[in-house]
């Protein structure tokens, strides 16, 4: 799809986000799969009682903002230029990384590096 339309990547890297499985396994497990849905889905008094501090819920609205700008207009951007700039992934090789107390840019080049895909693709 990126050849056709502009194209956004994200990754959420808030390692204390609150458990939302409703299991403890024992370990920490950081910024798994999906528990940035509940950034993008409660109210700040949802996120409150969850015990997430302020800086969380600043992400959390920032989240809410690029969620709802890209819904309406197919461009998490904001018009005014202000917050993080969400750049094209397809035309930049860079994306975002959701991270309390805020978002940053990150080249796409560290990917592979950061997340150690030479080590998982031998396995």
């Amino acid at each position: 799809m990126a050849a056709k339309v502009p194209t956004y990547a994200y990754e959420f890297a808030d390692q204390d986000a609150p458990n939302i499985l409703g299991v403890n396994p024992g370990f920490d497990m950081g910024a798994a799969h999906a528990f940035e849905i509940q950034y993008v889905f409660n109210s700040e008094a949802d996120l409150s009682a969850l015990g997430m501090s302020q800086d969380q819920i600043d992400l959390a609205n920032a989240m809410v903002g690029y969620w709802t700008r890209f819904a309406k207009t197919g461009n998490p951007n904001s018009s005014a230029g202000t917050g993080t700039n969400w750049p094209n992934f397809a035309t930049s090789g860079q994306y975002i990384q959701f991270d309390a107390p805020g978002t940053t840019q990150i080249a796409g080049t560290s990917f592979a590096g950061d997340h150690d895909c030479s080590f998982w693709s031998n396995l």
